[in-house]
């Protein structure tokens, strides 16, 4: 008994370190993950929001109901994008630092979450348009083409 309560924490030793070392790596990219895992967040929030509005299913997270619509195929998706898109985030991280280590400035790892940032925009800007009943683009072209100095 004692033989295997030892032998799990001898494995436990080397997985902890190799982990270690792979987060002091991405240390550098901690914050463009962080903010990628957000706009994922919020995307999810503003998608099921936006369900709701459309009126696929009340809202009443107490009634049993509500949690049959919810399907494990739609969150899966969720998890998927997340995961490709931390692929894409490391990737470019690792030809910024260990292929094309003279150009600096994470340059190819900017341009990868810059593309990603601006897919989840859309899809806030779309959930976003769902739950308000109107077009926000539209809003803010209007907006933009008003003459404040009358005012």
């Amino acid at each position: 008994m004692i033989h295997k309560i030892m032998m799990i924490f001898t494995t436990i030793k080397p997985i902890g370190a190799v982990l270690i070392a792979l987060m002091a790596f991405l240390a550098p990219v901690a914050t463009i993950i962080q903010g990628v895992l957000a706009l994922i967040g919020l995307d999810l929030i503003t998608g099921v929001a936006a369900s709701i509005k459309k009126g696929k299913f009340k809202f009443n997270p107490f009634k049993a109901y509500f949690w049959r619509h919810i399907e494990s195929n739609g969150l899966g998706r969720t998890i998927q994008k997340t995961m490709v898109y931390m692929i894409l985030i490391i990737s470019g991280f690792v030809i910024d630092t260990l292929i094309l280590p003279g150009i600096g400035t994470l340059i190819v790892t900017k341009i990868l979450s810059g593309a990603i940032a601006l897919r989840e925009l859309k899809s806030l800007v779309e959930n976003t348009e769902v739950i308000l009943g109107g077009g926000i683009i539209t809003f803010i072209k209007a907006v933009a083409k008003m003459d404040l100095r009358e005012h």
